[in-house]
């Protein structure tokens, strides 16, 4: 599941984009085989803790078939949009990491 605010199409047009985490938890509930996760999770738009919160909860309804693509973010529309701030997105994106719990695992 792609993780944006908001979709603008080749014309110019903006729709909207169901919320990652929550299509992740549905497709994990509704199968029982197939791995799933995220391509890349913005950590921009999520404070570390409840990313952290939404991934093992999600990788519990899956029974750990959850693998979250993480990254920094890239689509200024959406930071301007929604007011996040474009500054120090590595340093979020590395805060993040850390509060993965696979990542932390990991690491360990």
């Amino acid at each position: 599941m792609f993780d944006h605010l908001f979709d603008q199409t080749g014309a110019g047009s903006i729709q909207g984009m169901h919320e990652a985490w929550t299509i992740v938890s549905a497709v994990a509930a509704s199968t029982e085989r197939v791995e799933i996760g995220t391509p890349v999770l913005c950590t921009s738009f999520r404070s570390p803790g409840p990313t952290a919160k939404m991934a093992v909860s999600a990788d519990e309804v899956s029974a750990g078939r959850v693998i979250p693509g993480l990254g920094a973010g890239w689509h200024d529309p959406e930071y301007d949009a929604f007011g996040f701030p474009k500054d120090h997105r590595v340093a979020r994106f590395e805060e993040s990491l850390r509060s993965s719990p696979r990542c932390s695992e990991a690491s360990a």
